[in-house]
């Protein structure tokens, strides 16, 4: 999609071209540890659990105080029992991260399956090339990370988040350099 000078404010992109350097920066930070992240995969999936593992311990702790400080409440039990959950999955995801790291796997494989297959669908209800490719590619990963399943679990989380890190960097870097040679008549992609 592209975006015309005149559909932007000038008074943003303004404010875009002198905050450019940041842009850049921010980019550049981020292509960094994406190419770390990629390399360095099963750290990458270990701190990932075990961050993902932290903040399940603090929204089950959290979601049991709040339970127990409405304990009148209709859904009380619920509520408590759900916090309880959080409690425990965060818990063993500190414990042993690996195990974390294959569920966690298990989970992305079932996420990108089913959205693939959801999104090819859609695609092909809306004969939009882009979609349905875009839906086949979800549904490629995911058979690819169950086939490869519990194995790759150490490395794959690891391998994903370099590369969105990679390509949100460049995208970032790319914005920066469009709009420093944007000029008022050409189009802002």
């Amino acid at each position: 999609m592209t975006i015309s000078h005149e559909e932007i404010p000038e008074r943003q992109v303004q404010e875009l071209r002198e905050h450019r350097r940041w842009f850049i920066a921010l980019g550049a930070l981020l292509i960094v540890l994406g190419i770390i992240a990629m390399v360095a995969a099963v750290t990458a999936t270990m701190v990932t659990v075990l961050f993902f593992g932290i903040l399940l311990l603090i929204a089950g702790l959290v979601q049991i105080v709040h339970a127990v400080s409405a304990i009148r409440w209709q859904g009380f039990l619920l509520h408590l029992l759900g916090g309880i959950l959080y409690t425990v999955i965060g818990s063993l995801m500190l414990i042993d991260p690996v195990a974390g790291a294959i569920g966690l796997t298990m989970l992305l494989a079932f996420f990108f399956i089913v959205g693939g297959v959801l999104k090819t669908t859609l695609g092909i209800q809306a004969e939009s090339v882009w979609f349905t490719f875009s839906g086949g590619l979800d549904l490629l990963l995911g058979m690819l990370i169950w086939l490869g399943w519990p194995e790759i679990a150490t490395w794959i989380i690891g391998l994903f988040i370099g590369i969105e890190l990679l390509f949100a960097g460049i995208a970032l870097v790319l914005i920066a350099s469009r709009l420093r040679a944007a000029r008022r008549t050409e189009p802002f992609a």
